[in-house]
């Protein structure tokens, strides 16, 4: 009885809906990166056939969800939004611009460190083989990983870096969207070219010692580039 209580309590106390500001945060992201994913395994389908297996298209619609929901677990408990309220001042397209360089540098820092530590052999067992050992057969592959994996690599860094720079929502939005088509054009095994090539990426998966940042300029700072 003692125990029924406490969990009451506890929930009646931390379970509750979010704010207007928070709630309106968490929508508009996770709505954003469900449309950003279901438009890849279109253009996946499409483009690139026979490439999209069921099970790679469910668990990078279930990481998102995942990631919705740790995020509105650190909405409740930082009590607020973790975007900028707009201002005429953040407004302007230079403050846009200005963020969202230093963001998706310091995103691409953080994510350089968390993939270089996910290959670190205990905990490469343990949660980024799930990825490695999945076929890299299409941009949607860029998802498949081991929930842990999203939440902390891919959605954490994001919000961080939204955070540490002032973002606003729109401005979230925008950088997670950007560094989600970056990671998926990555796993494309197209030939094009981008800032890091495909072949760039692969030769990542072969060798696993190599390339493990998503712009390419940590692994050009840290030595790691091949």
């Amino acid at each position: 009885m003692m125990k029924s209580d406490t969990i009451l309590r506890i929930l009646n106390q931390h379970a509750y809906p979010l704010p207007p500001r928070q709630l309106n945060e968490l929508l508009a992201l996770h709505i954003t990166l469900f449309t950003v994913i279901l438009l890849a395994g279109l253009l996946q389908t499409i483009f690139l056939k026979n490439t999209l297996s069921p099970r790679t298209f469910i668990r990078a619609l279930s990481n998102v969800l995942i990631g919705a929901l740790i995020h509105y677990c650190l909405l409740l408990l930082l009590n607020q939004p973790i975007t900028s309220a707009p201002t005429p001042q953040n407004l302007s397209l230079q403050s846009f611009l200005g963020k969202f360089i230093l963001g998706y540098t310091f995103a691409d820092a953080m994510y350089y460190t968390l993939h270089r530590l996910l290959h670190w052999k205990y905990l490469y067992r343990r949660i980024h083989k799930h990825h490695h050992d999945t076929q890299q057969s299409g941009p949607l592959t860029a998802m498949d990983v081991h929930p842990l994996e999203y939440s902390f690599a891919q959605m954490g860094t994001e919000l961080a870096s939204a955070w540490v720079v002032g973002a606003t929502l729109p401005e979230l939005c925008v950088l997670s969207s950007v560094a989600k088509v970056f990671a998926m054009y990555s796993h494309s095994r197209s030939e094009g070219k981008a800032w890091v090539s495909v072949m760039e990426h692969e030769a990542h998966h072969r060798d696993g010692r190599s390339n493990f940042g998503v712009t390419g300029l940590m692994d050009w700072v840290f030595g790691t580039m091949k």
